[in-house]
């Protein structure tokens, strides 16, 4: 996963899932750890209604024909993201 902040200008991290866990009964953690350049622990705390967001952008067009074309296409190479 490659991970872009405009607090950080044009620097890129590259990270991982690490993990999802539940925080009491009203939140969900993400875990996100980055590797390069630096190692840093990431957490989002995430409710319900993130949750129901986060799924209808899963579900959208652009992004729902990304993950059904990654079934049956070779993975290219790494390329420069421009975003």
């Amino acid at each position: 996963m490659r991970i872009r902040s405009t607090g950080l200008g044009r620097q890129e991290l590259i990270g991982k899932f690490d993990k999802l866990s539940r925080a009491g009964d009203r939140h969900v953690v993400l875990s996100i750890r980055t590797t390069h350049p630096v190692r840093w622990h990431v957490r989002v705390a995430m409710d319900r209604d993130d949750i129901m967001e986060m799924m209808k952008l899963l579900f959208q067009g652009p992004t729902l024909s990304y993950m059904v074309d990654g079934l049956w296409r070779p993975k290219g190479p790494e390329e420069t993201l421009n975003y």
